[in-house]
């Protein structure tokens, strides 16, 4: 059996030069609903808006409040292997200084999560550098999925890393993850 290698999908935090939420106002609305894995009802609500810094456009928006904000460019390239792992949503985006509405961007809440870790990787705080993903856990049909130890980590497979590397994806990283099929 091949081995199978997953990777953590996050905004590429190098890069000083592209579009980036750098403000937000939410009003009531809770900002972590997003993270549970739970399929949203409703839309967001007119009183929020994130507020988009100048920069070269970006396919996977870094912003303070974890949110998968990607292009629809972004998600036209993953869009067969994710959909039914994802919630496309409108996102209330504006450009910094005139308030211009922002469009060609969704928020893509992830509704699959997976308990990936390791059985004996217990952490208080999942970060990259610790986590050791057990993919006999990941099932062959999920590519995107947030980490049930963690309310904001999302992981893809191998076949989303590739669609977004031949695409050239901008402002999007993808960090290596460990594996139990490492050590085998």
């Amino acid at each position: 059996m091949p081995m199978r290698k997953h990777y953590i999908l996050s905004y590429d935090a190098s890069r000083d030069d592209i579009e980036a939420v750098s403000d937000y106002k939410l009003g009531q609305f809770d900002l972590t609903v997003f993270w549970s894995g739970q399929r949203f009802q409703g839309t967001i609500p007119p009183d929020v808006r994130l507020y988009v810094s100048d920069g070269k456009a970006s396919d996977f928006l870094a912003n303070p409040i974890s949110w998968p904000i990607v292009s629809d460019r972004f998600f036209s390239q993953i869009r067969g292997l994710v959909e039914q792992s994802c919630q496309i949503l409108d996102v209330p985006l504006f450009r910094e200084g005139t308030n211009a509405a922002i469009d060609g961007f969704s928020l893509m809440s992830v509704t699959t999560t997976v308990s990936a870790l390791e059985s004996n990787n217990r952490i208080r705080e999942v970060s990259a550098q610790d986590l050791l993903l057990d993919p006999s856990r990941i099932p062959d049909d999920v590519h995107i999925f947030r980490l049930a130890e963690s309310s904001t980590l999302l992981i893809v497979s191998s076949a989303v890393a590739d669609l977004v590397i031949r695409n050239e994806c901008e402002g999007v990283a993808l960090l290596n993850t460990k594996s139990t099929e490492d050590t085998i």
